[in-house]
């Protein structure tokens, strides 16, 4: 009755193993998106904070392998300083 068991236990250790090889392999090979982030300020790029911001959004891309983009909007190009949303 033990031989049965061992049997049973070792092919299902074996099937499971298998499955979960396939599974970590498929999964390895699926690369991330990329996500975009959308900056906007009112503030002109060569404004006072324009060359802390430049630095800071490459500093981000190159920490997360470009998998987070900052898309940047200066001048107000998006919204006006007065306007709400």
């Amino acid at each position: 009755m033990k031989g049965i068991k061992t049997k049973k236990a070792s092919k299902f250790i074996s099937i499971f193993g298998l499955v979960l090889l396939i599974t970590l392999t498929v999964f390895s090979n699926v690369q991330a998106k990329s996500t975009t982030l959308i900056f906007s300020t009112h503030d002109p790029e060569t404004g006072s904070w324009g060359p802390f911001y430049q630095p800071w959004f490459a500093a981000i891309e190159k920490r997360t392998n470009g998998a987070v983009k900052i898309e940047a909007h200066w001048g107000g190009e998006l919204v006006g300083f007065f306007e709400r949303l």
